[in-house]
This record gives structure tokens, sequence and C-alpha cells, in this order.
């Protein structure tokens, strides 16, 4: 006969972080060089951890599948809400996803003068980490030039990043009809979180595992930085004075500002800055 103990289990304890932007810092980085279509290229691979301000906030809860790592659907393809005891949605607050580190998706950088359009997403990145750049003209555009980023350009810096589940295969040594499909949360894009406060490197040195992967990666050397946000060097024709190749387009949109109110989506309520953004799907 089982002994009684003075002890319960909240299932609300392990429920699925939801899609949508989220405070955090970035607590690793990693630049791998790479050939493509379009030459020699780096892909930019970082890690995130969710910041303490996600403490304020609540989201709603939903059903977990254990199976797979996701949610749970009705017969309509709808999120199956987790109901309290008197019939109606629960809701939890965040300070349970503190400190998970979540994988960023990479951001390749292709420093060629023929790509300045396709260094749309690694330029947002160099915004979101409030990377100085200087303006030129290109054929009567103003644009601006980019630089590679290195490690203490990242590292402890606060950004708001957007979360979104992706799928993977369970085993890809299996055949493909033997998959089983599971999912991750990840970090797709970045945007300047301009009242956070960067943290030192040294806060990061302990590899927690990352939320929403059934298995911790292993760990790659990361080489030193030699200097910040060093500039990218290519080759310029000889007739012409020398000046950096690689650059875009000044498109600037819109990011969240510190006097402008944010509306908490779940809540349906304004908050009063930017270091208090709520998930927002």
């Amino acid at each position: 006969m089982p002994k009684p103990i003075d002890t319960t289990y909240n299932p609300l304890g392990n429920v699925m972080l939801e899609e949508g932007m989220v405070l955090a810092h970035c607590s690793k980085f990693n630049e791998s060089e790479v050939n493509t279509k379009s030459g020699k290229s780096f892909v930019y691979n970082l890690e995130f951890q969710l910041a303490e301000e996600l403490a304020n906030f609540e989201q709603d809860v939903f059903e977990r599948n254990p199976e797979n790592n996701y949610f749970m659907f009705d017969e309509k393809g709808k999120r199956i809400p987790v109901l309290g005891n008197d019939g109606k949605p629960l809701r939890t607050k965040m300070d349970k996803f503190v400190g998970r580190k979540i994988r960023g998706n990479g951001v390749f950088l292709f420093p060629t003068p023929k790509s300045d359009s396709m260094n749309e997403r690694y330029f947002r990145m160099l915004e979101a980490f409030h990377i100085e750049l200087k303006d030129d003209v290109v054929d009567n555009i103003p644009v601006k030039q980019l630089v590679r980023l290195v490690e203490e350009d990242c590292i402890g810096k606060p950004v708001i990043v957007q979360l979104r589940y992706i799928s993977y295969p369970d085993d890809r040594n299996k055949p493909k009809e033997e998959q089983t499909t599971k999912w991750a949360v990840n970090a797709m894009e970045m945007l300047p979180w301009n009242e956070g406060i960067a943290k030192p490197a040294e806060a990061f040195e302990n590899d927690d595992f990352f939320f929403g992967l059934n298995e911790k990666p292993a760990a790659k050397a990361t080489p030193k930085p030699e200097s910040v946000a060093a500039p990218i060097a290519t080759p310029q024709p000889k007739a012409e004075e020398p000046k950096p190749a690689t650059a875009v387009p000044v498109t600037k949109p819109e990011v969240p500002k510190p006097a402008t109110p944010v509306v908490n989506v779940a809540e349906g309520k304004p908050v009063e800055s930017s270091d208090k953004v709520p998930i927002i799907s």
C-alpha cells in the first residue's frame, strides 16, 4: 500500500513555450566559413538565454504531446487549451522559462560586391546588436558598409528574438518512412532591445541545457576574436579608389522604441516600455 506524502505534481511546470517575440541575451557565438553558389560565405550560429524580465509576463497554456514535443490539436486543427477546475483556459507565468537557452537560426553573410541584396538578414542582425555602420553611396544609392561580427560584439548583448517551432527527424539514419517528426523551438529573427542591459560574458560560461531539444548538442570550438566588428576585406580593381566592397541599401524597418507602448496581445493591455515585451504571436 503506497504511503501518503505531502507532495503534489503541477502539470503547468512542463508547459510549451509560446511562439512570438521574447527578451533574451546572446549566450554563444559561432562563425563558420562555408562554400556556396555565391562563393565563400560565412554562417553565424548564435544561441540565446531567455531573460529574467520574462518573469513579468504570462502566456496561455495548451496540451503538449510528449511523443513529439509539440502541441496537441483537435479535429479542427486548433491547439487544445488546458482547462482549470472552473472549466476556463489556464494561463501561467513565464518565470519558468527564465534562463533557458535556445538555438538561433543560422544567418549567412555573403562578402562579395554583388551580394548586397542577399545580406538583408545579416544587416538586421547587425542592427539588433547596435553595430554602427559607415554610410556610403554606390550608383547614387545610399548604402551601409557591412562588417564581420566577432564574439565580443554579441555575447551578453540584449536582443528581442522571434521564437518559432521547427520540425526535425528523430533519427536521420533511419529510412524516411520509419522516422518520427520531433519539434524544437528556435530563435529565428532578432530586433534591438533598446532598454536591455548587457551581461558579462562570464555569465554564460556554464553550458546549460537547450529548451525544446531532446539532446544537448556537442560543444564547438569558437575562434578567439581579434577585434570588434572586423571590416570585410575584399580585393578592389586597381583603377578605382579602394573602398569596402559589401554594402546594402538603407531600408531600415521600424523597431520597438523605449517610449512606444507595446501591447500585450495575450492580455489586451499596453505595457509601459520595451523592456516588458510579451509573447506576441
